[in-house]
């Protein structure tokens, strides 16, 4: 959304899901993908109760970032990066996982990082 903003030709729908127009809300909160992502994760409840408070993506990073424990933080800014990472492998090389393995995929990535 951001690029048609400045006039780069580009698609406008979510590369992952092609459900919905593409913007930082979408791909972290409201595709499919993210919503099973946070769920396997377990981080369902802390994003959703965050959703239900603000309505700008930033807003939610920041009260999860700055009113979470670190641990928490920290599963939520990986499961940020896998959810980003996911929807470049489609763009780029048209390879996506699903949520439940970003889910896993993040806590491990975390864990290990931790």
């Amino acid at each position: 959304m951001r690029l048609q903003e400045k006039c780069v030709p580009c698609p406008v729908s979510c590369p992952v899901c092609n459900q919905a127009p593409e913007d930082e809300w979408h791909v972290l909160f409201g595709c499919e993908t993210s919503v099973q992502a946070r769920q396997t994760a377990g981080l369902a409840f802390t994003v959703e109760s965050r959703m239900q408070q603000t309505t700008t993506a930033r807003d939610i990073i920041h009260k999860i970032c700055t009113n979470e424990d670190s641990n928490t933080a920290g599963q939520f800014a990986m499961l940020a990066w896998v959810l980003w990472n996911n929807r470049n492998n489609k763009v780029w090389n048209d390879t996506s996982e699903p949520g439940s393995s970003l889910g896993v995929k993040a806590n491990h990535m975390w864990e290990e990082w931790y």
